[in-house]
């Protein structure tokens, strides 16, 4: 992105001077820092200082275009590329940002400019990540969130940055709590035959999301990933072993073993033979993608298990070190020495 406008879209729908709604998209790369050193040398270009917001530590970035080099002191919306390299997507003046003088379900007066609003809600966007949240403006945090309006192309945008400052201690207290009830729920992982195969997709997929979390994630992501995980857990849905759906549950829960063995099988490439290795990768594959889908029926899961068990046998899937050109280019190296 080599716009703001390419990375965050918050478009206000007018009516006269009244906002009626907020439509916003957010970038999932795309931070906010405060600048505390500019016109520094960093991999002999030209670079910054900058403090991430809800940072204690500063990082040095060089720029990847030193036109744009900030103000000191200015907060920056910016992205980083492959190579570490930071792009200023918009520079925001800090006394701008202190300028919010009122903030409440109607309007939100900036310097000495007040926007009104036809609702109390209104759609905004977190700046680090991509999905859009509904928020009350009465919600918002003049210590915590930064708020911005802006003119660009003709049309009035504003960005909500939610916690934009955060809370570290709570945040710590957050992770704390999200790791106990990971490591309460740690014994799930082995009773997926016991359960409706719906129910526990979903609690997979927040346990996936729960582990995800760590010290750089937002408070609010943490905080929604613990909500998620302790309704899943609590949405698990018992079956019974001699029911369709309790075989099903069995038969997934089987696939689903097979296929973390198959991980390591797929970390461990090169010790497989490319024809057996392409064989079973189909398979796991395919498999993966039927864990995925919640209306499974008991054919498909017990054929699938039956194709994946297959290929991953050890005589379908042969170790390089096996073969018998490997044993041929064994004996032909020892008779040579």
């Amino acid at each position: 992105a080599e716009k703001l406008s390419d990375a965050i879209d918050a478009t206000l729908f007018m009516s006269g001077s009244t906002v009626n709604y907020v439509l916003a998209t957010g970038a999932k790369a795309v931070y906010l820092g405060v600048v505390s050193e500019k016109d520094i040398e960093v991999d002999d270009k030209e670079g910054i200082k900058l403090k991430k917001l809800g940072s204690s530590s500063t990082t040095s970035y060089a720029l990847i275009d030193d036109g744009d080099m900030p103000a000191k002191g200015s907060i920056i919306v910016y992205y980083l590329n492959s190579d570490n390299e930071l792009g200023i997507l918009k520079e925001v003046d800090i006394e701008d940002a202190k300028s919010i003088s009122t903030a409440t379900s109607s309007k939100i007066k900036i310097g000495s400019t007040t926007y009104t609003y036809a609702s109390s809600s209104f759609v905004v966007v977190t700046a680090t990540t991509s999905k859009v949240s509904n928020m009350t403006f009465s919600n918002i945090d003049k210590s915590k969130d930064l708020a911005y309006v802006y003119e660009y192309a003709g049309k009035t945008y504003v960005i909500v940055y939610e916690d934009s400052v955060e809370d570290e201690e709570a945040k710590s207290d957050a992770l704390e709590e999200l790791k106990k009830y990971i490591n309460d729920y740690a014994y799930l992982e082995n009773k997926e035959a016991s359960y409706s195969q719906s129910t526990y997709a979903a609690f997979v997929k927040a346990l996936a999301t729960a582990r995800s979390m760590n010290s750089s994630s937002r408070l609010v992501k943490i905080n929604e990933a613990l909500t998620e995980l302790k309704n899943a857990k609590s949405a698990l849905k018992s079956v019974s072993s001699v029911s369709v759906e309790g075989k099903i549950a069995s038969y997934r829960a089987k696939i689903r073993a097979l296929v973390k063995t198959g991980d390591t099988v797929v970390k461990n490439k090169a010790q497989y033979t490319s024809s057996s290795y392409d064989t079973f990768y189909a398979k796991y594959i395919k498999a993966k993608d039927l864990l995925e889908k919640t209306n499974t029926t008991q054919t498909e899961v017990e054929n699938m298990y039956n194709e994946l068990n297959s290929v991953m046998s050890s005589s379908k899937l042969i170790k390089i070190v096996n073969t018998q050109e490997h044993k041929d280019a064994l004996a032909k190296l020892n008779t040579a020495l």
